[in-house]
């Protein structure tokens, strides 16, 4: 077992102890700069592959002048990746996008249940430059202090159960649902499940344990962390858009010359580009992995979603309620999405 997740088993992983494990942010000699990119996705998931090769393309394109280090922080909680980030402890991380919806509520456009219905309308909406991702980027960086440099699709959002399968509400009546974020809750309550909130980082250990009956997660997290291995079912919802984010400090992004700047930039676009061309197929291949380790794998069927959208009526208001005028902002944005995926037959 590595250093690494022999402590992170035997502590909770909070400020001093994430220094120590993740090292500096920003490492510097004579002739190279190092920034140290961390992630809680295992080194088997397209999401590493993902930050590889970004790593790959800025070596390559600074000519060994900017060097990114790939981080294992599979047992840190968010928040404290977050946290490192933010005090420039880390330069950059890969992270939920729903992790910022406290700070940043509109976010939580995209745990409304099945308003982004299409491959079309979510690829549309998440695109770089959409009238959805524009203004959350640059809220976030307002309330943060990271600059988001790419987003990373990490798989359809399904439910997974670790004994029987979830596939309408009644499934789930009464019934433990881990989720990670306060509008999951909602969503499960509203629907008759209780709610387990808590970091996804723990999906495992809460199923092994028997502590929850379903989980709530994306395909990516079902790959990272095996769930095959404690969980019998996989139920494809696609009710709601899982993404994360990388983001970097924005006093180490402002320490860049313009060079490595252009180059980090770029090469972000480069390697967001190719992990969401790749999207369907990816979560194809991870389907055809839990199936062939046992899982029972399912989609939700359209009778079932109206079942499910019945339930969650409510949450809309909420959200309107909570994420103010950007939110708004957002949801005007989307509507004129919807329009134009629909008016080209998505």
């Amino acid at each position: 077992m590595s250093k690494l997740n022999f402590l992170a088993s035997s502590i909770r992983l909070t400020g001093f102890s994430v220094i120590l494990l993740l090292g500096c942010a920003l490492q510097a000699s004579a002739d190279t700069k190092e920034l140290k990119l961390a992630t809680q996705f295992s080194k088997e998931t397209e999401i590493w592959a993902n930050l590889e090769r970004f790593a790959k393309e800025v070596q390559t394109a600074s000519k060994n002048t900017l060097k990114i280090s790939i981080v294992d922080a599979s047992k840190i909680e968010d928040k404290e990746l977050d946290k490192a980030v933010v005090r420039g402890q880390l330069a950059m991380a890969s992270l939920p996008l729903e992790d910022y919806d406290e700070l940043v509520p509109a976010i939580a456009i995209f745990e409304q249940p099945f308003m982004f219905f299409s491959s079309q309308l979510r690829m549309a909406a998440t695109a770089r430059n959409s009238l959805i991702r524009t203004p959350i980027e640059e809220a976030i960086r307002i309330a943060t202090n990271e600059r988001v440099l790419w987003w990373q699709p990490v798989g359809a959002a399904v439910f997974v159960g670790r004994e029987a399968t979830a596939s309408k509400p009644s499934d789930i009546t009464g019934k433990r649902v881990h989720v990670d974020r306060p509008t999951h809750a909602e969503f499960v309550k509203l629907c008759g499940g209780i709610p387990v909130v808590s970091s996804e980082i723990y999906n495992r250990e809460l199923l092994e344990t028997k502590k929850v009956d379903f989980l709530i997660t994306a395909l990516e997290r079902v790959d990272s962390q095996k769930l095959w291995e404690t969980a019998k079912s996989i139920v494809v919802t696609e009710h709601e858009v899982f993404e994360n984010i990388v983001v970097m400090n924005e006093g180490i992004w402002q320490s860049l010359s313009d060079g490595h700047k252009s180059i980090v930039t770029e090469a972000a676009k480069i390697v967001e580009a190719d992990i969401r061309r790749r999207q369907l197929e990816i979560d194809k291949t991870i389907l055809k992995k839990a199936k062939s380790a046992g899982m029972s794998v399912g989609v939700i069927s359209k009778s079932s979603v109206s079942e499910w959208k019945y339930c969650d009526a409510p949450m809309l208001e909420t959200y309107l309620t909570k994420a103010g005028r950007l939110g708004r902002t957002v949801l005007d944005g989307y509507r004129k999405i919807l329009i134009s995926t629909t008016l080209k037959g998505g």
